[in-house]
């Protein structure tokens, strides 16, 4: 017997039938419940997300100062040349107090003619007048120690104005570490409490967010008279915070 051939389009209408027919045993079986492949279940992922805290109260290392002088005159070169001294008088002033370079920072020189108002037909104009400059130095103290006594140095000079001592921390001398290491700890306990008291299990660390807050003091402002005035650094209260993200089981 020859073996049967077929076409290519008797062979195509096979293929789509045997097809057809597979799908409708499928689709029985499926439905009168003779096939059982088991549950799927989808889990979604559990996170907790707690912040960790660690604070300290740590004592003021560094006093700024801001001193203005100012000088006016008819004359600009004399206006200029008399503030300058006065600057200078400041400079070689701390200085001599044992102040470095690094720590003297002239932040503003300031150069005008004063518009003089005056009336004249029953309206107010303005004319040049003398000529004005003012010269901002920003001062920064180191030694805490000596506070007093710098204070007294500059109420005693030629000064316009004196704003200080600011008291601060030196950020370069906390430890981070330690704080971080710390906030840390406080999170994973705030997570483990939470954790036990949902019924699940603290897995691992997901993310860390660090950040930081230092409460700041506000500036002394510093008469110009005799001095003598005792004034106290303080503290300021340091805090890290850590925002964690843990795995829940």
């Amino acid at each position: 017997m020859k073996p049967l051939l077929l076409n290519t389009k008797t062979k195509k209408i096979l293929e789509i039938t045997g097809v057809a027919v597979l799908t409708t045993v499928l689709i029985v079986l499926f439905t009168f419940g003779l096939v059982r492949w088991g549950s799927v279940k989808l889990e979604q992922n559990r996170y907790i997300t707690v912040t960790g805290t660690s604070s300290e109260d740590i004592s003021n290392q560094i006093a700024t100062y801001s001193v203005n002088v100012e000088s006016t005159n008819a004359n600009k070169d004399i206006a200029v040349k008399q503030a300058n001294d006065k600057a200078q008088n400041v400079v070689d002033s701390v200085k001599k107090f044992g102040m470095q370079d690094k720590d003297i920072k002239t932040t503003s020189v300031n150069i005008f003619q004063v518009q003089e108002p005056y009336i004249k037909n029953g309206l107010q104009n303005y004319r040049p007048g003398d000529w004005r400059e003012t010269i901002t130095t920003e001062i920064t103290l180191r030694d805490i120690s000596k506070v007093n006594g710098f204070t007294d140095l500059l109420s005693g000079l030629d000064l316009t104005n004196m704003y200080g001592p600011n008291f601060s921390i030196d950020n370069s001398s906390i430890d981070d570490t330690a704080f971080i290491k710390s906030a840390l700890a406080d999170a994973r306990k705030k997570a483990l409490f939470i954790a036990l008291n949902s019924g699940g299990k603290l897995g691992e660390i997901i993310s860390v967010i660090e950040g930081s807050n230092t409460s700041s003091n506000p500036p002394v402002v510093g008469g110009l008279g005799g001095g003598g005035a005792a004034v106290e650094p303080g503290s300021q209260k340091v805090t890290k915070t850590v925002t964690v993200t843990y795995s829940l089981k």
